[in-house]
């Protein structure tokens, strides 16, 4: 399938901009437990799946950068020198928001052609969103020789969820995406991003990943409000019980944490 999804983003980019592109493969996941601990800092078990979005992008000599999306039918162009916020909601906000990311660095890049479409399904719960931003990050690095690391992409990349998309996310989909390893899940201390791969040969058995075709989008839903909640109520343990084992979630060390992401 993937190779169908592939073939089809390179030719709709030939017809549109008669180039050769770049190609990335950035994959969705699932998590097999610790749902919402990755923003409390704490363990989570992530690992990525045979779906994916698949980017086409290159180089362009226009003054402006032309993006398009298969899946959304839409398109959109961005000017490096006025670069805004789009509708609440839109995927428009993700692109915008690592590509400021990227100009924030002062990384060299200049304008680019990009289609993108996937066979994530939206909504999902399986970081389509992350997908398509660390994978944008990515292509545009390789493009233009960026040299931005591991570390430096996923940033750039959550902080683009949070100042663009509007979500207050942990690091677990953004991390998960860039690490993933066939056949593995991955350990992950989301304090200090500590991890290790775990195999997963699961001889006779297999998990199934099922689609229940309900959707969210955690911009309009209470995700925010979860991870407000989370940091409070562990606030009021800390000082209540002096837990020695919340200790890391003390809001001074929270804003430490964040700092190293480049997102406070």
């Amino acid at each position: 399938m993937n190779k169908e999804l592939i073939n089809k983003i390179k030719t709709e980019f030939e017809y549109k901009f008669t180039q050769h592109p770049l190609l990335v493969r950035s994959p969705g996941r699932i998590n097999l437990i610790g749902e919402h601990t990755d923003y409390n800092m704490g363990l989570v078990f992530p690992a990525t799946i045979d779906k994916c979005i698949i980017i086409a992008l290159a180089k362009s000599n226009k003054n402006i950068s032309k993006i398009y999306s298969i899946d959304f039918n839409e398109s959109l162009e961005i000017d490096f020198n006025n670069i805004g916020k789009q509708e609440v909601g839109s995927w428009k906000n993700y692109i915008i928001g690592v590509i400021s990311g990227i100009l924030n660095k002062s990384a060299k890049i200049e304008n680019f052609n990009l289609v993108f479409g996937g066979n994530i399904p939206i909504g999902a719960g399986l970081s389509s969103s992350a997908a398509l931003e660390n994978g944008v990050v990515y292509g545009l690095n390789k493009l233009f020789n960026l040299g931005l690391n591991k570390s430096e992409i996923m940033n750039i990349s959550i902080a683009a969820e949070h100042n663009f998309a509007g979500v207050n996310c942990g690091v677990m989909d953004q991390f998960s995406n860039l690490h993933g390893k066939s056949e593995n899940a991955i350990f992950l201390d989301c304090y200090d991003l500590s991890f290790q791969y775990v195999s997963l040969q699961l001889d006779n058995y297999q998990f199934l990943l099922i689609n229940t075709n309900v959707k969210h989008q955690l911009n309009n839903s209470p995700y925010n409000q979860r991870k407000l909640d989370c940091e409070t109520g562990l606030q009021i343990l800390q000082n209540k019980f002096h837990l020695e084992w919340l200790e890391y979630c003390k809001k001074e060390k929270i804003k430490q944490y964040q700092k190293n992401l480049l997102i406070n």
